[in-house]
């Protein structure tokens, strides 16, 4: 009797099941889910990222990211975002390139607990990191410096000044380039300035290059004509007037003939000798 029960009921159940739309989703109640972050489905989660290592890396920054030196695809955001914040390792001096293996990405990866089999790495066996580095030219250092002094001091007549570039060119960090001229230092009558050029790149100090700048005068002084020996009085046939350039340090020249005739030098002077003030003594009267 049960049996029978049974059969009709399945007889009456069967049409109901037969009825119904292909395709239609079964209303699971109690049903385990499972979760993942916020705003991805789980196609999203396992999709793959390629990570693609460029050929030519080069790099601006004291530290390197993988975003900086690769190719991230993939339709995961959350994860390549990650992926391209990671860290890698620190960068060569600027101008310089450090090796660079695929292994030590891999271990970055690791370290981060970013490794996952949804990353397909494609680098070369090795590379090489370069870092930037901005060009700066020793002309121009040496004429911000001439322009300096030349702005402090004017034009003066039978005054030329020289600036002499460095032997070596700075290697700086790669950035926006400005030059800042310090106020000089020395004497213009001793002939050398010293010029410190300060260089900033986006707008930080880096360093300071000193630049000398000679100074060059040609001017009209006393010199003598002949040798003059210590303690001899200068005569109007020993001396004239030459336009020379006066010797780097050269002070007090002489410019007029009445200061020279009638004195004693101090010390023994050569043909064409410019004559200074410090050279010559009154001598006694007898």
């Amino acid at each position: 009797m049960r049996s029978l029960v049974l059969c009709s009921l399945c007889f009456l159940i069967s049409p109901a099941f037969a009825q119904q739309p292909t395709g239609a989703k079964a209303n699971l109640k109690g049903s385990l889910k499972i979760s993942l972050p916020k705003g991805q489905t789980n196609s999203l989660a396992n999709s793959p990222i390629i990570v693609t290592v460029r050929n030519t890396i080069e790099v601006s920054s004291d530290f390197f990211k993988l975003g900086e030196i690769a190719d991230i695809a993939g339709r995961d955001e959350a994860y390549k975002k990650q992926l391209a914040e990671l860290e890698i390792g620190r960068a060569p001096l600027p101008g310089y390139s450090r090796s660079l293996m695929p292994g030590d990405i891999v271990v970055k990866l690791r370290a981060a607990k970013l490794e996952s089999d949804r990353i397909e790495l494609i680098a070369p066996p090795s590379m090489r990191v370069t870092r930037s580095k901005s060009d700066v030219a020793t002309s121009k250092l040496a004429q911000i410096a001439l322009n300096s002094v030349r702005e402090a001091l004017g034009e003066t007549p039978g005054t030329t000044f020289e600036a002499q570039p460095p032997l070596s060119s700075p290697i700086l960090p790669a950035g926006t380039l400005r030059y800042v001229a310090g106020a000089y230092r020395g004497n213009p009558d001793t002939g050398n300035l010293t010029v410190p050029i300060n260089i900033l790149i986006d707008d930080k100090p880096q360093q300071t290059v000193e630049i000398t700048v000679k100074v060059k005068r040609k001017i009209k002084v006393a010199v003598v004509t002949r040798i003059v020996e210590s303690r001899e009085i200068l005569t109007s046939d020993d001396v004239m007037l030459a336009q020379i350039e006066l010797p780097s340090g050269f002070t007090q020249p002489l410019t007029t003939l009445k200061e020279a005739i009638g004195k004693r030098v101090k010390r023994r002077l050569f043909p064409e000798s410019p004559l200074s003030l410090s050279f010559l003594e009154t001598p006694p009267a007898i």
